[in-house]
Parts: structure tokens; C-alpha cells; sequence
């Protein structure tokens, strides 16, 4: 899971009232990522809290003992309850801080950005004060100068540059989770995936149990239609509470249901009967496609604007 990395270059505010309101807004944005799974709850710190100073002789671990003091109880348990990791490479994996360390001391602009350059290489998400237009932004450029072997023994010092998820401001944090969101589904490539990260990358759907069951008898080449057709409905479901209506608003002929006369033959009205999330079994007979002939059963219940995923899978049989 990604983390959170303090950016030390941000860290200024004219006084102490200014920097609680920021910490304040902050903690509000890191805690909705660490409910939705994007982050854990820890912040990586090249130095501890105590000896980063957003003003003279006035540190980040006393702006945060002062929330609580202001009655913003809620912000500061959760900063209190975050793990701090410092320095910046504590308990790093072998591999990102050996990449980091050829990079250490040759960022751009300063080697204030250190913490910078660790998110663009590690996937972090940088938390910084929006104390300069260049920090008050959702998404920020790095550059920086990294060590590069050819693999016969010749070093040379190459420019590159990413750019980063960053956390200002609470209103950041959705951005954040919708990049994080598409990057995900984008990242994929088996249905055991699919079904381990469904609740990440599709967080508006619910899916049944037999659906695991299900994906594990279907072809890899139809992989990249089902992501995409799940994309579509969770979509439509993030959006039905907002707009209304006894159903959800798909695209046009996107979800259809199954004719009447279907549903009137007792024999394949049950073949569409698929366990819910809930245990029981239910009827799942709107369904969407995917690639030529395969099929997503699904029921939406309008009181809840739940959608629910009961069966993926090849055309159900119609006789």
C-alpha cells in the first residue's frame, strides 16, 4: 500500500494560527485516503516532527499538541494516531532505497526536495502546506538528477522528472483517489487481481460471492472489456444518488433486462439466480456485455442505489 511523505520544502506559515488550520484541513484528507485504502496510516519525515520548524523556533509537533487545545479533537488523534517513519529511508524496501539514495542530493530545485523525489520513485503521495502556489495543487512536477548504470560499469547522472500526488488541502484527496483509482484498474492483469482489488478499484459496486467463482472459467483475452464495462457501472453508480431516478443513469443500451417472456419461464428466470453479498440468493436479471458475447448480470436497488454484480460470465442460456 502507498505512503505518505512530508514535503520538509513546504513546511512555512506566517504563524501558528495558520499552520493548525492547515494541519487541520490536512488530517482531514489524509484520513479519507486511509479509509478508502489508498495510504496507510503513516507519514514518512526526514526529520521527527519536533525538528521540523514551519516558523522560528515554532515546530510541526506543537501546532499539532495546539489542535487539540483548540478543540479540533478528531484532527489531532488522527495525527496523533499516525505512524511517523524518519529518517525518510526508515524500514524502506531494499530496492526503492538504493534507488533513492543515487538520487539523494541532486534534486532540483534543492535538497529540501528529498522527500520529493522518494514519492516519485516509491509512488508516496507527498502531504504538504499550501504555503506557495506551486504546493496548493492535487498533482506537482519533480525533477530531479538520478544515477544511472548501462550495466557495464559506466555511471553517468541523468535529469528526469514525475509528477506526484499531493495533499494540500482536504479537497485533494478526491483527485488523488480517482488517479489512484484508474491507475489500479490499470494495473490488472489477471482476473485473481480483478477480485482482490474490487473494492479499490470499483468502490461503488457490490459483488456476490459466486463471482470470484465465476472469473476464475473465463478467458484472460476478455480481462480488458470486463475492467472496462466495471468502470462504466461504478460510474453510473457514483453518480445515481446524485441525479436520481428509478434507475441508474447508464448509457444509452448499456444495461438492459431480460424480456418478458424469459422472466415469465420459470426454468431460465432461475438460471439467473445468483447468491448476494448478503447470503441469500437473488434474481440478477439486467445485465450489460462485455467483448462478443459475454455477460454481466447485475440487480440496483433504487432505495439504497446499491448496485450489485451477481454473475460474470458467457451468455446465460436462453432455452
Amino acid at each position: 500500500m502507498r505512503e505518505l511523505v512530508l514535503n520538509d520544502a513546504s513546511i512555512a506559515a506566517a504563524d501558528q494560527r495558520t499552520a493548525m488550520d492547515w494541519l487541520a484541513d490536512i488530517a482531514k484528507g489524509m484520513s479519507s485516503l486511509v479509509v478508502k485504502k489508498v495510504v496507510q496510516n503513516t507519514l514518512r519525515t526526514s526529520r521527527p516532527l519536533q525538528a521540523i520548524h514551519y516558523l522560528d523556533n515554532s515546530s510541526l509537533w506543537e501546532a499539532i499538541i495546539a489542535l487539540k487545545q483548540r478543540g479540533l479533537r478528531e484532527e489531532y488523534l488522527f495525527l496523533m494516531s499516525s505512524i511517523v517513519k524518519t529518517p525518510l529511508t526508515n524500514q524502506l524496501a531494499q530496492g526503492i532505497k538504493d534507488r533513492f539514495l543515487a538520487c539523494e542530493g541532486r534534486t532540483f530545485p534543492s535538497p529540501a526536495g528529498n522527500s520529493l523525489v522518494l514519492c516519485a520513485i516509491s509512488d508516496g503521495i507527498a502531504v504538504s502546506f499550501p504555503s506557495d502556489l506551486i504546493w496548493d495543487s492535487s498533482l506537482i512536477k519533480v525533477d530531479f538528477y538520478e544515477l544511472k548504470d548501462d550495466g557495464s560499469g559506466e555511471v553517468s547522472e541523468e535529469e528526469t522528472f514525475e509528477e506526484i500526488d499531493n495533499l494540500a488541502r482536504s479537497n485533494h484527496a478526491p483527485p488523488i483517489y480517482e488517479r489512484h483509482r484508474r491507475s489500479l484498474r490499470g494495473q490488472i492483469t489477471s482476473y485473481v487481481e480483478l477480485w482482490n482489488n474490487r473494492e479499490q478499484a470499483f468502490p461503488n459496486l457490490l459483488f456476490g460471492p459466486d463471482v470470484e467463482d465465476h472469473l476464475k472459467k473465463l478467458n484472460t483475452s476478455n480481462l480488458g472489456s470486463i475492467v472496462r464495462k466495471l468502470a462504466n457501472l461504478n460510474a453510473a453508480a457514483a453518480e445515481w444518488p446524485n441525479v436520481g431516478g428509478s434507475a441508474p443513469p447508464w448509457k444509452a443500451r448499456e444495461v438492459v433486462n431480460e424480456s418478458e417472456s424469459l422472466q415469465n419461464n420459470p426454468k431460465l428466470r432461475e438460471r439467473r439466480r445468483f447468491k448476494s453479498h448478503d447470503g441469500t440468493r437473488q434474481l440478477f436479471l439486467w445485465h450489460a456485455r462485455f467483448s462478443d458475447s459475454g455477460r454481466i448480470h447485475l440487480r440496483f436497488d433504487p432505495s439504497s442505489h446499491e448496485i450489485e454484480i451477481g454473475y460474470i460470465g458467457p451468455h446465460l442460456p436462453l432455452s
